[in-house]
């Protein structure tokens, strides 16, 4: 057994997750394997990248799994006592994994733990949250966050905006660099591949919360996360798939006046962006928060009822 397994799950980021293989290179000192499965990349990725790194395992899958699935794909070849999922948009630096694997392996009370990430500018990226509660959805959302971001003193009010800059449990963290005890994973049955894309983390955190094991953010290890890369290529499928995510998450593990409430609140926020852009004449937002009201009054609803 090797102290971890690296599972990648690429589509489309040959560039992005060939930096991303190199630090690693560079950056991994303990003993591990890396995974990648590629989902039916068009851009060579599953041609021209496992000839650079023989070392690495490449599963091509003829077809797009998404996210979970893809990750589960891989998690079935893992042999580490650790896996480390890692977004093909990410970069390693100081030793950020070595750390990790240390201080998992020093408390067995740990199912998940997570560095800080930082955008490619060296700015940070939220990436741990609460868990969903309609008020707090009420200051989470695009139009509370700037007016939260001007006036910095009046976060620590805010239950939805996490202190960074210190270690400590929180309820769930972004999938894009998470280090997982394998055993734990593989007892939970892995992502739920009902969520293709979107809401498969904060899923298996509550899933790792229910097994008895903590979520432990770590804000002195780092890992550099260049956003978004492969979901820009689909911007309102995935616009509306990180919706149907959040009714699916809401479906299974919150009681059912949870989600009559963000249903409420999505369709009312919804009108609200629509008629923004109406005003400023946006066209791109337009189309996204039409097409996104169409999905609420449809199968947003049948999620919901």
């Amino acid at each position: 057994m090797v102290d971890v397994s690296i599972l990648i799950v690429n589509y489309n980021t040959k560039d992005l997750l060939r930096a991303c293989l190199k630090s690693i290179e560079k950056q991994v000192h303990v003993s591990h394997e890396v995974i990648v499965v590629d989902n039916a990349s068009s851009d060579s990725s599953g041609e021209v990248l496992p000839n650079e790194f023989p070392n690495v395992h490449f599963i091509l899958s003829p077809d797009n799994l998404g996210f979970a699935a893809g990750n589960n794909l891989g998690l079935t070849l893992a042999k580490g006592e650790f896996t480390f999922c890692l977004n093909p948009d990410t970069e390693l630096i100081d030793d950020s994994l070595d750390k990790l694997v240390a201080r998992l392996k020093a408390d067995n009370t740990i199912g998940i733990g997570a560095p800080k990430l930082l955008y490619g500018d060296g700015s940070l990226q939220r990436s741990i949250r609460p868990f969903y509660s309609f008020w707090g959805s009420l200051f989470d959302n695009r139009f509370m966050n700037p007016v939260f971001s001007k006036f910095p003193t009046i976060n620590k009010f805010v239950p939805v905006l996490l202190d960074h800059s210190k270690t400590g449990k929180v309820d769930w963290v972004k999938g894009a660099a998470f280090l997982i005890r394998t055993d734990l994973m593989k007892q939970i049955n892995g992502f739920d591949e009902q969520f293709w894309i979107y809401g498969e983390e904060m899923d298996l955190c509550m899933q790792v919360w229910k097994a008895g094991y903590s979520i432990q953010y770590y804000h002195d290890l780092v890992v550099m996360h260049y956003e978004g890369q492969s979901t820009r290529q689909s911007s309102e499928k995935m616009f509306i798939q990180n919706y149907k995510s959040f009714y699916l998450f809401l479906q299974k593990n919150y009681p059912k006046k949870s989600l009559h409430l963000y249903h409420f609140r999505t369709m009312s926020f919804g009108y609200f962006w629509l008629f923004k852009a109406t005003i400023s004449n946006n066209s791109d937002q337009k189309t996204l928060y039409t097409a996104l009201l169409k999905w609420i009054k449809s199968e947003g609803k049948r999620l919901a009822a």
